[in-house]
């Protein structure tokens, strides 16, 4: 289910407008791609995180973060949702490897 760019209320499937007003477009191939995109390197970063391989955890969040803030929220879809959790996992680990 959708998010509303504008408010971030769920919108009903098939619905063009949440229910403040705001335009919300379907998902195209590109949108789902980009979520599959950070959903993997979000896992990458997990991977390297819990093998203790903090440089390069680090190196994916911070991508994480600057591939979702480089595009338009319409265009992100549920992608926008692993950027706080990269902020996150981002500080936590900067703690863990005292950078």
């Amino acid at each position: 289910m959708p998010t509303c760019p504008n408010c971030g209320s769920w919108v009903d499937e098939g619905d063009s407008i949440c229910s403040c007003g705001a335009s919300v477009g379907g998902f195209s191939s590109g949108t789902e791609n980009f979520e599959n995109e950070i959903r993997e390197l979000y896992r990458q970063a997990h991977v390297f995180r819990d093998k203790g391989n903090y440089y390069d955890a680090i190196k994916l969040y911070e991508e994480i973060i600057d591939e979702i803030d480089g595009r338009n929220l319409n265009d992100c879809g549920d992608a926008w949702f692993f950027r706080p959790k990269a902020e996150k996992e981002l500080e936590e680990i900067r703690k863990r490897a005292k950078l």
